[in-house]
């Protein structure tokens, strides 16, 4: 009676050990995908903030040539500057 008690106890040992191992697998898994789900996200995070930047950049430039100053030369300057480098 003695040997199938333990018997009965070691099997029962054995199938918690089963489910803890089963348990802490799951549970590894589990902070694997979170890590992965965490990194998907930093990365989207960082696409989307470059994405942000480089509209900023392209803003900011079609502003600079907005601003741009326009300016035309008069004819006379024109003439008079062609006819001072055939004098040089």
């Amino acid at each position: 009676l003695k040997d199938h008690a333990t018997k009965i106890i070691d099997s029962i040992l054995s199938i918690f050990c089963h489910i803890l191992r089963g348990e802490s697998q799951i549970k590894k898994k589990l902070q694997d995908e979170e890590q992965l789900q965490q990194q998907q996200q930093q990365q989207q995070q960082q696409q989307q903030q470059q994405q942000q930047q480089q509209q900023q950049q392209q803003q900011q430039q079609q502003q600079q040539q907005q601003n741009l100053p326009t300016y035309t030369v008069p004819t006379s300057e024109l003439s008079n500057q062609q006819q001072s480098n055939t004098d040089t």
